[in-house]
């Protein structure tokens, strides 16, 4: 008997591990929990060091089970006022963050790409071709965001394209114009009508017919 209550004991204790003189249940990309000492400044810089670990911030709802003295904390990449329902209570969660400002760049990056290959879209390179290729690499070198495309009433569409602050509305007419003269060279192979672009204060216009 005193030989299988050593095992038990042993085995119990594997399925705990340590981060200083804190005991952790549990831990993964979303949450921690911990042994609850009521010491939250120990507690929340535990859990702040954990979700660093995944470019996370982590957020303190009080989640806490105090019968068997343990307290979880939760890991987020964004603001949070409340969480699974209940008032975020403390987080370290800080805007100038390079977790923050990474991810923002990205999601920047992502945002341009697919505007540069909706625009060759539109303009009717064929997707997975050298063409469509160098013309959306040719877009993300430009400063531009691309307006939704309306129907004219001339039967054809409009694209406003605006240039961003600091970049010049003429540097994207010249970027532009060797795109358009290869797409019109596919436009008019297929029958269909010429893109033309037009120069405005702050944008320019694409029109295709």
């Amino acid at each position: 008997m005193k030989k299988i209550s050593i095992i038990l004991v042993m085995l119990f204790w594997c399925n705990v591990s340590f981060a200083g003189n804190l005991k952790i249940y549990h831990a993964d990309e979303n949450s921690i929990t911990m042994q609850l000492t009521w010491s939250y400044t120990k507690e929340q810089s535990t859990a702040a060091a954990h979700c660093a670990k995944y470019k996370k911030f982590f957020v303190n709802i009080w989640d806490e089970d105090k019968k068997n003295k343990r307290t979880t904390m939760y890991c987020v990449s964004e603001y949070y006022s409340t969480f699974n329902g209940q008032e975020v209570k403390w987080t370290n969660y800080d805007p100038n963050s390079d977790f923050v400002k990474n991810k923002s760049m990205s999601s920047s990056s992502g945002d341009k790409i697919a505007q540069a290959k909706q625009v060759c879209r539109d303009l009717g390179f064929k997707t997975n071709t050298e063409k469509f290729a160098d013309c959306a690499l040719k877009m993300m070198s430009m400063q531009f965001e691309a307006g939704n495309r309306v129907a004219t009433s001339s039967g054809g569409t409009k694209q406003e394209i605006i240039v961003k602050q600091g970049y010049d509305v003429g540097d994207l007419m010249l970027g532009m114009s060797g795109i358009i003269r290869d797409a019109n060279n596919n436009r008019s192979s297929s029958g269909r009508g010429r893109c033309r672009i037009f120069k405005s204060a702050y944008h320019a216009d694409l029109i295709c017919r």
